[in-house]
């Protein structure tokens, strides 16, 4: 076994310099990512199916969830990947409690369900994992208005309302990026009227290590020009954090317009790219990956499958394999070497998924150019008043 994984090391290490050759990819992991790279690999790596995952650029689906949802969360804690709350849609009861984990090197054929939030949540204001604590910020509660509360979960105490509340009721969804231990969130929308002149477009920090309260900070308001007020993503590269699609005043479409800087603590310009409404995004090795959306055309959910790799040092972008199916107000998150993405609303009609699917990243190559067509920003679909033009 030793002799085969040292040939499947060598082999593996081959295929990466012909890709840096053949396509210019850079290496863009971090040393951790590298040694992860080297490191023989763990079931966490095999489909639901029992086949390997060895092959790359390619969504392999996985367990779906036990009750459908949208406007939820997922966090990796654990070597699990966890689900929090969310909502039906069209369900008299929209808003969900329940908490499910998917935890692949212990059982990879379903989720599990796990003790529920304190309280009923959809569209969190931010939701990360801290230590070994999941902190869940705002969000819409069943009443239909938006929270202050901050619930945190750990091994030993469960889900606990914090006494450290926010400075402000936020509900946006897909917020929320931990930077070197802090929880940075959007105050994004104060209340259900969807007036989205009137939003808030504060950013505020939680530093749960903090000695004394209050723990939350409100950090520098967002340039007027950074128009997007809630139904976008943050993801966090290195101490930049990124905002994805979004809408803004008059329900007009945004793609990356500012980007903050947690180290100097500054608003920074960011390419416009189009995008979609309502993505998911994450980092993985040196790149921000966007996945799906809604494309806002003449349906009102016209859900889309694609995924991009866009790489703020070049500015550059490329087109990965597309989803196996259409999301928006979906979530995603990174286990391992996995991009993993769950739920949200599917097609035009509105119904709301349980689904899952994964990508899995084994080189720098797989988000550069994998398929040897390198994506440029006309080949992205645009956006004008709503509708796709090509």
């Amino acid at each position: 076994m030793t002799g085969e994984w040292r040939r499947s090391t060598i082999a593996v290490s081959a295929i990466w310099m012909a890709c840096v050759v053949s396509t210019g990819c850079r290496d863009g992991r971090t040393p951790g990512e590298r040694a992860l790279a080297a490191a023989p690999p763990s079931s966490a790596l095999s489909s639901v199916d029992g086949n390997s995952s060895s092959g790359t650029n390619q969504w392999r689906a996985l367990p779906s969830l036990a009750v459908p949802r949208t406007g939820h969360a997922v966090v990796v804690r654990g070597e699990c990947v966890w689900n929090l709350g969310g909502y039906a849609w069209k369900s008299l009861q929209p808003t969900i409690s329940s908490v499910e984990r998917y935890c692949p090197d212990a059982d990879a054929s379903r989720w599990l369900p796990s003790a529920p939030l304190p309280e009923g949540r959809r569209e969190f204001a931010g939701v990360g994992v801290i230590g070994d604590r999941i902190f869940a910020a705002g969000g819409i509660d069943p009443t239909g208005a938006a929270s202050r509360a901050l619930f945190v979960y750990s091994a030993k105490g469960g889900w606990k309302l914090s006494p450290d509340s926010l400075p402000f009721p936020a509900a946006c969804g897909n917020g929320g990026a931990v930077v070197e231990g802090k929880l940075y969130v959007w105050a994004g929308e104060p209340d259900v009227s969807h007036d989205f002149c009137e939003v808030s477009r504060t950013l505020a920090v939680y530093d749960p290590n903090k000695p004394n309260p209050p723990r939350w900070t409100i950090l520098q308001a967002a340039p007027p020009e950074a128009s997007w007020a809630c139904y976008f993503s943050m993801a966090a590269l290195g101490s930049t954090i990124h905002f994805v699609g979004g809408i803004g005043c008059g329900f007009e479409w945004n793609g990356y317009q500012h980007s903050y800087n947690t180290k100097t603590a500054q608003w920074v310009p960011a390419p416009r790219l189009p995008l979609t409404y309502w993505p998911a995004a994450v980092a993985i090795s040196g790149r921000l990956l966007t996945l799906g959306g809604w494309h806002g055309n003449e349906y009102l959910f016209f859900t889309a499958r694609e995924v991009w790799s866009y790489d703020p040092e070049a500015s550059g972008m490329d087109v990965l394999a597309p989803m196996l199916i259409g999301r928006t107000n979906h979530a995603a998150t990174v286990l391992g070497r996995r991009v993993i993405v769950v739920g949200g609303i599917n097609d035009g009609t509105g119904e709301v998924t349980g689904s899952a699917e994964a990508l899995t990243i084994v080189t720098g190559c797989d988000i550069h150019e994998p398929d040897g067509t390198a994506g440029t920003a006309t080949s992205w679909r645009l956006m004008e008043d709503g509708q796709i033009t090509d």
